[in-house]
């Protein structure tokens, strides 16, 4: 095979690497040993390949820390973007103390919306871990809160209350939705008031949050209520085969009352009151009956659910 060099012009040599065939002889091109070559005539269409990674090598994860010359990624959970240096620690250091005029130059940098920021992206990412929630959920929670900021004034405003909103609006966005009684536990303000902010957080940023399917809560429900996995496939296919127009409650309403019709129906050992699922999934005792009578006369599971009280019976 012989090599014809055709690299007069490093324009021609990107405009022959980009292409799919040969210019000579209309061969295809393929890649050996870091040069694009035809595989057919031999023709050298380029020799130089751009590395894009660093000069050095590093063999352990402690070494390339201590090689990076680069930052963190941009991400909307710092207030600036992770863009500015910090200062302390060790940077004061190496060049002595500050001077005293300085402290006060620093705290009147620290401007308010910045506190503010800072404040609500530090509760985001607390109530994010404490729930358990993704990163691709942080992040979005983080440019909602500052989205809103730049748009709204949240002075006489629960700070707490909009990051809260925030996550509860990233979960669903992101297909991960949350049951409120666990959002509940982890938030430092009352159902009501984050529900408020969620709202104006919505009307102001005019944010389409799609709805929540009911299956997918059944995870949660699984983890809060403590049922096997039995009444948990049988809860779903309950709420598969519930016609969706009849679906205008709450989702997890919905979820309770399928996880008690299919704790009677899948698994006998599964011994869940009506109180007990209620107490779990933060609604009444009355609303998982509705809800669990709705699920039976829709599904059409009233005949399997007397022939499995008539065996009980028989066995008793």
């Amino acid at each position: 095979m012989h090599s014809l060099s055709r690299q007069d012009s490093p324009a021609a040599g990107l405009d022959a690497a980009q292409a799919d065939t040969c210019d000579e002889c209309g061969g295809t091109i393929v890649q050996q040993d870091g040069d694009l070559l035809c595989e057919e005539c031999g023709l050298l269409i380029t020799d130089t390949q751009i590395d894009h990674g660093p000069e050095w090598r590093a063999f352990s994860y402690e070494k390339g820390q201590s090689r990076s010359r680069t930052g963190p990624p941009v991400t909307h959970t710092y207030h600036d973007n992770g863009f500015s240096t910090k200062i302390g620690g060790d940077s004061e250091k190496i060049g002595g103390d500050r001077p005293s005029g300085h402290e006060q130059l620093f705290k009147r940098l620290n401007k308010e919306n910045e506190t503010e920021e800072k404040f609500g992206n530090g509760e985001i990412i607390r109530i994010s871990t404490a729930v358990g929630s993704s990163d691709v959920v942080t992040e979005t929670a983080a440019k909602l809160f500052s989205q809103f900021r730049d748009q709204s004034n949240l002075k006489g405003r629960s700070i707490e209350a909009f990051a809260t909103a925030t996550v509860w609006a990233a979960t669903r966005i992101h297909d991960e939705p949350l049951v409120k009684s666990r959002l509940n536990r982890v938030a430092r303000i009352s159902e009501q008031r984050w529900m408020r902010a969620y709202r104006d957080l919505s009307e102001t940023l005019s944010v389409g949050i799609p709805p929540v399917n009911p299956q997918q809560l059944l995870g949660q429900a699984q983890e809060m209520v403590g049922f096997g996995i039995e009444t948990r496939q049988y809860a779903e296919s309950l709420i598969a085969e519930f016609p969706a127009a009849k679906m205008t409650g709450s989702p997890r309403s919905i979820v309770a009352g399928a996880v008690y019709l299919a704790s009677r129906l899948a698994s006998p050992t599964e011994t869940l009151t009506q109180r007990e699922v209620a107490t779990s999934m933060d609604c009444s005792a009355t609303t998982v009956r509705n809800w669990y009578r709705k699920l039976l006369a829709s599904t059409g599971r009233q005949a399997k659910l007397d022939r499995e009280q008539t065996t009980i019976q028989v066995y008793a």
